[in-house]
């Protein structure tokens, strides 16, 4: 009988405790909705925020958790769409040293024509899944990427990229947008060490411009007035990028399969940043810092097939990616107006961890060192995300 009571106990104290992490999943509106009763006290006397204070009358107001609610969590998906876009980032780094290992194995590097100049262009497409703690999201993406590489032997090259991309990002439910323009530059170099094994490593950095528009719209529950407003903010970040990969190339006549480990490190740092407009319900956020370190796990096989005016190497590719370092983050914010700064904390979703990637492209490499390419590549089976890159361009050779 003793052992049961004890069973019993256990087991309440297990409920009991799962559902004190499911109360504390707030979603955003929440937040806000049970704030108020501590914000409003504090409004700056003749302020816009008092009053709205005046007008939803202290918390539980489902109208404010329906409005304002939801979109508070735009801040979490400003930290969260920077990630993908490191991610992009990265994806220019490998295409470029894929491009010159296939150029390499062409047998096209002449001592004349070590130092090479490209230029290639990407389009990519990005959905976010809407949840509970953080707005879903749809993003057009365009970018162009300048570079310079040179060969200092058959078995060694290094380059400089410069890549400029431009995002119209755009929150579900007419929440808002998150409009950014970014520069990347990076430095990458790979050696074979045998004809079968190469390595290859990077360093970046990206400053990222945010032009931010939250979108705040609802009926007080008086039924006497309905707020329409819109908070506009400027934000920067800063963001570190590295990466090594590895490679062991197994070739059968033309055909070519090489299994690969990628190690994706980048460091993202937004600073704090004030809305203005809004109608009294203008926010404070604090400064946010993300880490993310990746292993990407895959396998490519190309085949080059030779012509009297060049290689043609068509390419498929395949990788499982593990997140490691990324984390659940707390961001923290306060109303403008109001003078007792009250935090209000929205939480971001749990990183998903376990995704997987799949390509495929083109390359013609011609004399002279010309060299053209096309490539596609997809995420798949990620939690949130919903993304695919188109690319393409040209290298030439001096």
């Amino acid at each position: 009988m003793l052992d049961n009571k004890r069973v019993l106990v256990f087991g309440v104290f297990s409920l009991n405790l799962i559902s004190s992490s499911v109360v504390a999943e707030k979603s955003p509106g929440q937040v806000l909705d049970e704030s108020w009763e501590y914000v409003c006290p504090n409004a700056i006397r003749g302020s816009e925020l008092e009053a709205r204070c005046a007008g939803i009358g202290g918390g539980n107001n489902a109208g404010i958790e329906a409005g304002i609610g939801n979109n508070a969590g735009v801040s979490s998906g400003v930290g969260n769409s920077t990630v993908y876009n490191d991610r992009r980032n990265k994806k220019i780094v490998e295409e470029r040293r894929d491009k010159l290992k296939q150029q390499r194995a062409a047998g096209d590097i002449l001592s004349e024509e070590r130092l090479g100049f490209f230029v290639s262009g990407k389009l990519n497409e990005t959905e976010r899944e809407n949840t509970v703690l953080e707005s879903g999201y749809e993003s057009d993406m365009q970018g162009v990427t300048v570079g310079v590489d040179y060969f200092f032997t058959n078995d060694f090259v290094a380059g400089l990229s410069v890549d400029y991309m431009s995002t119209d990002l755009d929150y579900s439910a007419d929440a808002g947008s998150s409009d950014y323009e970014s520069v990347s530059v990076i430095a990458y170099a790979n050696h074979r060490v045998t004809n079968e094994f190469s390595i290859d490593g990077y360093v970046g950095w990206t400053g990222v411009d945010y032009d931010l528009k939250r979108k705040i719209s609802y009926d007080l529950t008086c039924g006497c007035d309905v707020v329409n407003a819109t908070a506009s903010s400027d934000e920067d970040a800063n963001k570190v990028l590295a990466g090594m990969s590895f490679f062991y190339t197994l070739s059968k006549d033309a055909l070519s399969v090489t299994p690969l480990l990628r190690l994706n490190y980048s460091g993202t740092f937004l600073d704090s940043y004030t809305e203005s407009g809004g109608d009294g319900y203008a926010l404070d956020y604090e400064n946010q810092e993300i880490q993310s370190f990746e292993s990407l796990l895959g396998l490519d096989a190309s085949y080059a097939a030779s012509f009297s005016w060049g290689v043609l190497l068509p390419r498929i590719k395949a990788g499982y990616v593990h997140q490691f370092l990324d984390q659940r983050r707390t961001i923290h914010a306060s109303f403008v107006q109001d003078a007792g700064s009250y935090d209000l904390e929205f939480k971001t979703d749990k990183p998903d961890r376990d995704y997987f990637v799949f390509g495929g492209g083109i390359s013609a490499i011609l004399a002279h060192g010309v060299q053209f390419f096309v490539d596609y590549e997809r995420v798949e089976g990620h939690r949130y995300i919903n993304s695919y890159t188109v690319s393409g361009g040209v290298r030439v050779g001096l």
